[in-house]
Protein backbone atom coordinates (compact mmCIF):
# COMPACT_ATOMS: atom_id res chain seq x y z
CA UNK A 1 0.00 0.00 0.00
CA UNK A 2 2.62 2.60 1.27
CA UNK A 3 5.06 1.88 -2.24
CA UNK A 4 1.80 2.62 -4.04
CA UNK A 5 0.95 5.74 -3.00
CA UNK A 6 4.99 6.97 -3.16
CA UNK A 7 4.67 6.20 -6.97
CA UNK A 8 1.38 7.64 -7.22
CA UNK A 9 2.76 10.86 -5.53
CA UNK A 10 5.88 10.70 -7.71
CA UNK A 11 3.72 10.21 -11.15
CA UNK A 12 1.82 13.23 -10.32
CA UNK A 13 5.01 15.39 -9.61
CA UNK A 14 4.26 16.35 -5.64
CA UNK A 15 7.63 16.47 -3.40
CA UNK A 16 8.59 14.70 -0.93
CA UNK A 17 8.64 16.22 2.93
CA UNK A 18 12.52 15.86 2.74
CA UNK A 19 14.42 18.09 0.45
CA UNK A 20 18.31 18.17 0.43
CA UNK A 21 18.10 20.21 -2.65
CA UNK A 22 16.28 23.39 -4.09
CA UNK A 23 14.46 22.07 -7.23
CA UNK A 24 14.59 23.79 -10.16
CA UNK A 25 11.11 24.94 -10.72
CA UNK A 26 11.74 26.58 -7.43
CA UNK A 27 15.04 28.26 -8.43
CA UNK A 28 13.45 29.80 -11.23
CA UNK A 29 10.40 31.00 -8.85
CA UNK A 30 12.80 32.60 -6.73
CA UNK A 31 14.85 34.28 -9.63
CA UNK A 32 11.54 35.47 -11.21
CA UNK A 33 10.06 37.31 -7.92
CA UNK A 34 13.02 37.78 -5.50
CA UNK A 35 15.32 38.34 -8.56
CA UNK A 36 17.28 35.92 -6.47
CA UNK A 37 21.00 34.72 -8.59
CA UNK A 38 23.91 33.22 -7.37
CA UNK A 39 25.39 36.44 -7.29
CA UNK A 40 22.75 38.48 -5.94
CA UNK A 41 22.66 36.12 -2.86
CA UNK A 42 26.21 35.79 -2.50
CA UNK A 43 26.74 39.92 -2.47
CA UNK A 44 23.69 40.20 0.09
CA UNK A 45 24.43 37.79 2.44
CA UNK A 46 27.63 39.00 2.82
CA UNK A 47 26.06 42.77 3.29
CA UNK A 48 23.56 41.55 5.60
CA UNK A 49 26.49 39.49 7.60
CA UNK A 50 28.46 42.23 7.44
CA UNK A 51 25.59 44.92 8.86
CA UNK A 52 24.61 42.25 11.75
CA UNK A 53 28.43 42.17 12.78
CA UNK A 54 28.56 45.71 12.93
CA UNK A 55 25.74 45.79 15.43
CA UNK A 56 26.81 45.15 18.60
CA UNK A 57 23.20 44.76 19.96
CA UNK A 58 22.57 42.15 17.86
CA UNK A 59 23.58 38.31 18.79
CA UNK A 60 22.72 36.18 16.62
CA UNK A 61 23.40 33.21 13.51
CA UNK A 62 25.14 34.15 10.81
CA UNK A 63 25.56 31.12 8.71
CA UNK A 64 24.19 31.05 5.55
CA UNK A 65 21.02 29.18 5.89
CA UNK A 66 19.80 31.31 8.56
CA UNK A 67 20.49 34.93 7.05
CA UNK A 68 19.05 33.86 3.54
CA UNK A 69 15.35 33.21 5.55
CA UNK A 70 15.31 37.07 6.22
CA UNK A 71 16.55 38.36 2.54
CA UNK A 72 14.13 36.02 1.13
CA UNK A 73 11.38 37.19 3.07
CA UNK A 74 12.12 40.90 2.08
CA UNK A 75 13.12 40.38 -1.17
CA UNK A 76 17.20 40.62 -0.75
CA UNK A 77 16.72 44.28 0.73
CA UNK A 78 19.31 44.30 3.67
CA UNK A 79 17.85 47.67 5.53
CA UNK A 80 14.03 45.52 5.27
CA UNK A 81 16.02 42.41 6.22
CA UNK A 82 17.78 44.00 9.18
CA UNK A 83 14.32 45.43 10.35
CA UNK A 84 13.10 42.00 10.44
CA UNK A 85 16.37 40.27 12.23
CA UNK A 86 15.52 43.01 14.93
CA UNK A 87 11.81 42.30 14.98
CA UNK A 88 12.87 38.51 15.40
CA UNK A 89 14.95 38.73 18.01
CA UNK A 90 12.79 41.74 19.96
CA UNK A 91 10.05 38.90 20.12
CA UNK A 92 12.35 36.37 21.62
CA UNK A 93 13.90 38.57 24.34
CA UNK A 94 10.27 40.20 25.07
CA UNK A 95 8.68 36.46 25.67
CA UNK A 96 11.48 34.00 26.52
CA UNK A 97 9.26 31.79 28.67
CA UNK A 98 7.79 30.52 25.16
CA UNK A 99 11.44 29.81 23.64
CA UNK A 100 13.25 28.67 26.50
CA UNK A 101 12.91 25.73 28.54
CA UNK A 102 10.21 24.13 26.88
CA UNK A 103 9.21 21.17 28.76
CA UNK A 104 9.98 18.41 26.69
CA UNK A 105 7.50 16.30 28.65
CA UNK A 106 4.93 18.03 27.32
CA UNK A 107 6.42 18.39 23.46
CA UNK A 108 7.01 14.56 23.14
CA UNK A 109 2.80 14.18 24.51
CA UNK A 110 1.73 17.04 21.66
CA UNK A 111 3.98 15.17 18.99
CA UNK A 112 2.53 11.72 19.70
CA UNK A 113 -1.30 12.96 20.08
CA UNK A 114 -1.60 12.71 16.76
CA UNK A 115 -3.01 16.55 17.28
CA UNK A 116 -1.43 17.39 13.84
CA UNK A 117 0.20 15.42 11.38
CA UNK A 118 2.95 16.21 8.28
CA UNK A 119 1.95 14.40 4.98
CA UNK A 120 4.92 12.66 3.79
CA UNK A 121 4.35 14.91 0.12
CA UNK A 122 4.04 18.30 -0.47
CA UNK A 123 1.61 20.14 -1.93
CA UNK A 124 1.47 21.07 -6.10
CA UNK A 125 3.90 24.87 -5.03
CA UNK A 126 6.33 22.82 -2.90
CA UNK A 127 4.37 24.07 0.44
CA UNK A 128 3.79 21.47 3.55
CA UNK A 129 0.18 20.36 4.11
CA UNK A 130 -0.24 19.61 7.50
CA UNK A 131 -3.47 18.54 9.11
CA UNK A 132 -4.49 19.84 12.70
CA UNK A 133 -7.75 17.26 14.15
CA UNK A 134 -9.31 20.04 16.11
CA UNK A 135 -10.83 17.40 18.02
CA UNK A 136 -7.97 16.17 19.90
Amino acid sequence: MAANYEEMMKAKGFLPYHLDTLPAKFIQIAKAELGETDEIRRVTLEKFRKRILDDKKLKCLTDDKFLIQFLRVRKYDVNKAMGLIHNYFNLITSYPHFFEALDKEKMYKLASSNFFNILPYRDNEGGLVITIKMGK
